[in-house]
């Protein structure tokens, strides 16, 4: 016989009694005056009054939301005018240009009030003035980097939302696996022959003739860029270079695109005549005059081979660099000069170059390589000789005028 105290009855509830109050509460009419108004936090959206609908974003509310269409958003032209302060300091002129100009396009187009009107009127305006993709995303990537910089200064994350009307058009592209512009040899010697007639009429000074002529040359055998590098080099550096026993000249960081100091061997080719852009001038001045040959080049069109395009100064790196597969240029010691393709980690922390060996490993793949057209072969060692007689040397300082 069992002791201790008896269980209670199980317990079954049927029909109504089995509602919780709870469950009242939750199917109460949405007017029922006995009901309070929900707080915002509550999740359950069935007991929300028809004129809170729109808090949760359902479509009886949709009037009522906030849009792009239909907000306009404010800002300074003194904010303007400060961030693109900001963006101009210490790039390059022509990075400057772009900048200034995207700036003065944005202000003009907008008035201070940034909205969906005004962004469309200002992108259809950028793709029917610039025809170039790369164009467009200058200008674009402005407008959208400031928009996000309104966004933080004002803390107020809808300026960054209005980039949706900023997005670079996508088309489907033809693929291009090389590009289509070929130099070839005969295309750099053509150029040389060019400015030397120019020179043998009457059409250039000597002064011009050897900066025209040295920068094709430089450029050529060495594949610098023409703006970034070869505009910026020294009297100082090409002397210091000649004088050398491993004739490279070092590049400064401040010279290159990429940032980076590297050295690059003179060709034998060369040296008569960087001998003569340094003759009688100060290191301190620049070793080329890049505009002036710009100019020349712009007037003046010399036809490539291949392609029936007509020669820029950018040809003379894409030559070094196509040239290089024909004479199985070192792929290490030509990355190296021309400082392209070494972002990589043996580059950033295990290489680096001695400029003596930099310059044998270039002289084993350039040595046999002639770029000087006879006709200004001629000219330069008519020059040489009449130096040598009168006991000159190109490592004197400035004394006198080149002409």
């Amino acid at each position: 016989m069992k002791t201790g105290r008896a269980a209670p009855p199980a317990l079954c509830y049927y029909g109504p009694a089995r509602i919780r109050t709870g469950d009242l509460r939750r199917v109460r009419a949405p007017h029922d005056p006995l009901d309070h108004k929900p707080q915002a936090h509550r999740l359950d959206a069935t007991c929300l009054p028809d004129d809170d609908w729109s808090y949760r974003g359902y479509p009886h509310g949709e009037q009522s939301q906030p849009s792009l269409a239909t907000l306009e958003l404010r800002y300074l032209e003194v904010e303007l005018t400060q961030y693109t302060s900001t963006r101009l300091y210490k790039l390059s002129p022509k990075s400057q240009d772009w900048i200034q100009r995207a700036s003065q396009m944005f202000w003009d187009f907008s008035k201070g009030v940034i909205s969906q009107k005004v962004l469309n009127n200002l992108y259809q305006n950028i793709l029917e003035k610039y025809k170039s993709k790369d164009s467009w995303n200058k200008v674009l990537n402005f407008v959208r980097s400031y928009l996000k910089h309104l966004s933080r200064l004002k803390l107020d994350s809808r300026y960054q939302q209005f980039t949706l009307f900023l997005e670079p058009p996508k088309s489907l592209k033809e693929r291009k696996t090389i590009t289509s512009r070929i130099v070839t040899r005969e295309d750099i010697e053509n150029v040389a022959v060019h400015i030397t007639g120019a020179y043998q009429k009457g059409e250039l000074d000597y002064t011009k003739f050897m900066n025209h002529v040295g920068i094709v040359l430089f450029g050529a055998y060495t594949g610098q860029r023409v703006e970034a590098t070869i505009d910026k080099l020294t009297v100082g550096q090409a002397r210091m270079a000649l004088h050398s026993e491993a004739p490279v000249l070092q590049v400064a960081p401040n010279q290159d695109k990429i940032r980076m100091e590297h050295y690059v061997p003179i060709h034998p080719d060369l040296r008569p005549i960087l001998e003569q852009l340094i003759l009688h001038r100060d290191d301190g001045e620049r070793l080329f005059h890049y505009m002036s040959y710009q100019q020349w080049i712009k007037r003046n069109k010399v036809t490539l081979s291949r392609t029936g395009k007509h020669f820029v100064s950018s040809d003379t790196r894409k030559f070094a660099e196509q040239y290089g597969d024909i004479i199985q240029w070192d792929q290490s010691n030509r990355a190296y000069i021309l400082t392209h393709g070494v972002s990589g980690v043996d580059w950033g922390h295990y290489k680096h170059p001695l400029p003596e060996f930099v310059y044998q490993a270039y002289m084993k793949y350039w040595a046999d390589t002639r770029l000087v057209p006879p006709i200004l072969d001629s000219i330069l060692n008519v020059r040489t000789e009449n130096l040598s007689h009168i006991g000159d040397s190109p490592f004197n300082h400035k004394a006198q005028s080149l002409e």
